[in-house]
């Protein structure tokens, strides 16, 4: 029991700070043109910033096996659960090929890093967080291709070029630095800049989240698209964390990895795939639908997976 009130006392104030962006742009403090820079300033210094500050230094991420296994497994992962998206929309009841590709990409790409990253940090520590920043490369990687091959009718290559390379570039010299030891010979001055600079990454961000719920919620409604509301919670919150469980109890890996697995195990569907989505053109009332009800579900769903997933994987 005691267990299970620090994951509900680490889960709760994320929804909270997402509760307050929500407020903060209802009452026009977040306006869209405000929200897109702050969105440039997060992504492209504060989380580079805090994914630096977080390898840094990190022993799991000297073994280059965990290197290697984490983002393969990423991948892999999200593919099964496109796979499985693609299956489920026919069965309820979506017709238009974009509403279906719609729905498997949102279900496939879980929130791997706002809502995952400060729970990684307040549960497991900085070594799991570590590990959660490799494994994540997986998943962005997989956002970006698997968002091409399903919604875009345009090359591969022209979609790769839109990724943002700010986190990966900072995952890639974090884990070289990290090699080096370069926390014991970089200047003192230079490493706290950077961890001042990532501290704020994660209540922004969430914040972020909160003001992009409250901006797309004005075509959203709880009395349409029931059934697809409901495949997207049985898929994202009930039948792929399960898959990723039983990979984080019986593959072979490190214990960091298993907490990680665990961890994006309990996560909601994403809300970036609704970006993108709309990007290319595709079903993103679909996709809202999706992630607002993997969301509201993960108040319940996502304590509940955690206690469970620790307690089966570790025994």
């Amino acid at each position: 029991m005691q267990n299970f009130l620090v994951v509900i006392q680490a889960v709760l104030p994320i929804f909270l700070v997402i509760a307050t962006g929500g407020i903060l742009q209802r009452k026009g403090w977040i306006p869209q043109d405000l929200e897109r820079g702050i969105f440039k300033i997060v992504l492209n210094i504060l989380v580079p910033c805090f994914i630096f500050d977080s390898i840094l230094g990190n022993e799991t991420l000297r073994n280059p096996q965990n290197i290697l296994t984490a983002p393969l497994i990423g991948i892999l992962l999200t593919a099964f659960a496109a796979l499985l998206g693609l299956f489920f929309a026919s069965l309820v009841g979506l017709q238009e090929r974009s509403s279906k590709r719609s729905f498997a990409f949102s279900v496939s790409i879980m929130n791997y890093g706002y809502i995952a990253v400060p729970l990684a940090q307040s549960i497991f520590g900085k070594e799991t967080l570590g590990m959660l920043f490799v494994f994540n490369l997986g998943i962005e990687i997989s956002l970006w291709t698997l968002g091409a091959i399903l919604l875009s009718r345009q090359t591969l290559l022209h979609s790769l070029k839109q990724i943002n390379f700010s986190a990966i570039a900072a995952i890639l010299l974090g884990v070289t630095l990290n090699f080096a030891n370069a926390q014991e010979w970089i200047p003192l001055f230079i490493l706290k800049t950077i961890h001042y600079l990532g501290t704020p990454a994660n209540p922004l961000a969430i914040l972020l989240i909160g003001a992009t719920f409250a901006s797309s919620l004005h075509s959203f409604s709880f009395r349409e698209g029931g059934e697809t509301m409901a495949a997207g919670i049985f898929l994202r919150n009930l039948l792929l964390p399960f898959t990723l469980l039983l990979a984080a109890r019986y593959a072979p890996m490190s214990e960091d990895l298993r907490r990680v697995l665990i961890l994006q195990s309990a996560m909601p569907a994403a809300l970036y795939p609704i970006v993108l989505i709309k990007h290319y053109h595709g079903d993103s009332v679909t996709a809202l639908r999706v992630a607002v009800a993997s969301t509201l579900f993960g108040l319940l769903s996502i304590p509940l997976i955690l206690k469970f997933g620790m307690s089966w994987v570790f025994g």
